[in-house]
């Protein structure tokens, strides 16, 4: 997935990288920062559950 970011009145790319393993686990990171953005991994019933928790920024 790609986005136009402005930067400086400068138009930019931002990428969202998805990598997944055998296992289902698979994880997002914006790549404007290196921003995690979700983290599923496989709770005890293996079902994918989002270790991520948003936060307001400061």
């Amino acid at each position: 997935m790609n986005a136009n970011v402005a930067k400086e009145n400068r138009p930019m790319i931002m990428e969202v990288i998805k990598l997944t393993n055998s296992k289902g686990m698979n994880m997002e990171v914006c790549s404007y920062g290196a921003t995690l953005i979700s983290l599923k991994v496989p709770d005890r019933n293996n079902h994918l559950v989002n270790a991520v928790v948003g936060l307001d920024s400061a």
